[in-house]
């Protein structure tokens, strides 16, 4: 997966869609723990992150907090409509 270097969000929807295809939800929280420890998104983004995804109960929610962060925190590419 390629380097996301925005500053903002570790995740990307293909990192979700990964989280959702993963049957066991330690491995899943495992994995987005991995997602999260390469990127290099801000200290506080990554705290938040973290948290999120330790407090997920299953992997619908994790993929649920990850597409939220994704959408809280647009790049450069995406518009978000308020």
């Amino acid at each position: 997966m390629e380097e996301i270097n925005r500053g903002y969000s570790a995740f990307t929807m293909d990192s979700v869609n990964e989280i959702l295809a993963i049957a066991d939800l330690d491995a899943a929280k495992k994995r987005a723990l991995e997602i999260l420890n390469a990127s290099t998104a801000n200290e506080k983004n990554r705290t938040n992150m973290t948290r999120m995804v330790r407090l997920s109960k299953s992997i619908k929610q994790l993929a649920t907090g990850m597409t939220n962060h994704i959408l809280a925190h647009p790049g450069e590419n995406l518009k978000v409509i308020k």
